[in-house]
């Protein structure tokens, strides 16, 4: 007997121990160590410029510093986000992603129910809201995109009063600003839902987005990619989207994803001799499959309007194509350029069934207007 509850005591002391110090760890404020976050940022713009196992080694040595935190499964699915990018329902890591962006939420909802204003509780809780709900939308979820919306706004009315403490926030208050006046009306689905929630502020949200560009741990390069997206596709301006798509091609110069967006914006803008060494870029990656894609499609751009050579652009178009199956809607921009492509063609050649049936093709995956200029 003696023995049997001198067991459980120390089953119990370990316990409670344990408890104790997984309290502990989530106590770690990385928010004011600059050491930390400097690893952090280090570690992100890895991540960013493709350099995986390095982001990956560095992550590891974060959490070394400040386990039990929301920080370090924000990281991992942050690092798988853009290892598998774009990344779909049917790649076998998206479940994985997604199990660490809820446990992102769960340990930052843990810090925010001992302090309600608890600063990186109310962050992360946000950040993984946003990144499951850019995944959803991104793949067409609508349904799960709904079940974000109503909690990610919650932190984010929380973020609106702690800029000032922590401009990470800025951030996110920037495209709610922005996307809150414009989103709706390119995606009228979404209509009903944007009357739920206050007005935004379409110019103050631009703003916000320019300040992180030059100033953010996390977020830099998301701020560049939603200047140029929200420039290219809200804003009918595709030179100003492609000094931002530019600019995050200087820092990050391994991101193929940025880089195919790129090649996206120098078609519309019509530049097409200055693709040519980016498509040679993306080439030299076949081993990555979404990069191989664009270079495919953006060679058949380059033969189609520079080389005159419809033959070699049509078997370029027809193979971007087959392997834009696998990503399905989160490519639809880029299986409209090689669908109107192919239209093109096809009408040069006389064949007018064919052409006709890859316009209506382009024309129902063409999300933005911009994807019909130059056609």
């Amino acid at each position: 007997m003696i023995k049997r509850v001198t067991h459980k005591r120390c089953i119990s002391l370990g316990i409670t121990i344990l408890l104790s110090t997984q309290i502990a760890f989530t106590q770690v404020k990385i928010f004011e160590n600059e050491d930390i976050l400097d690893q952090i940022r280090y570690g992100i713009d890895k991540v960013y410029n493709y350099e995986f196992q390095t982001a990956d080694t560095i992550f590891r040595e974060v959490e070394k510093l400040c386990p039990g935190h929301p920080v370090n499964p924000f990281l991992r699915g942050f690092l798988i986000y853009w290892e598998e990018n774009p990344i779909t329902p049917s790649e076998e890591r998206s479940a994985e992603f997604i199990r660490e962006m809820v446990e992102t939420k769960r340990i930052a909802q843990t810090m925010t129910m001992k302090d309600e204003e608890n600063i990186e509780g109310i962050f992360f809780d946000l950040v993984g809201h946003a990144l499951l709900l850019l995944y959803y939308a991104d793949n067409g979820n609508s349904r799960e995109v709904l079940s974000e919306v109503r909690p990610a706004y919650k932190r984010l009315k929380q973020g609106f009063d702690l800029d000032q403490k922590f401009p990470e926030f800025r951030f996110f208050t920037g495209v709610y600003n922005y996307y809150r006046e414009v989103y709706p009306i390119i995606h009228p689905v979404y209509k009903p839902i944007s009357l739920f929630f206050p007005p935004g502020d379409k110019e103050g949200g631009w703003n916000m987005l320019l300040w992180i560009k030059g100033n953010s741990v996390f977020l830099r390069a998301e701020a560049l990619y939603f200047l140029s997206h929200i420039a290219m596709s809200m804003e009918d301006n595709p030179e100003l989207s492609l000094t931002f798509s530019e600019e995050v091609l200087e820092i990050f110069p391994g991101n193929n994803f940025f880089r195919v967006r790129h090649l996206l914006g120098l078609n519309s803008a019509a530049q097409y001799d200055e693709m040519k060494p980016h498509v040679k870029i993306l080439r030299d990656n076949a081993d990555d499959r979404f990069a191989l894609m664009g270079s495919l499609i953006f060679m058949g751009i380059v033969q189609e309007k520079l080389e005159k050579n419809d033959k070699a652009a049509e078997q370029n178009y027809l193979e971007g194509l087959k392997i834009a199956e696998y990503y399905g809607v989160r490519v639809d921009n880029y299986n409209a350029v090689a669908h109107f492509g192919l239209s093109r063609i096809y009408r040069r050649k006389g064949e007018k069934r064919l052409a006709r049936e890859h316009w209506k093709e382009a024309k129902s995956q063409a999300k933005f207007d911009y994807l019909l200029k130059n056609q």
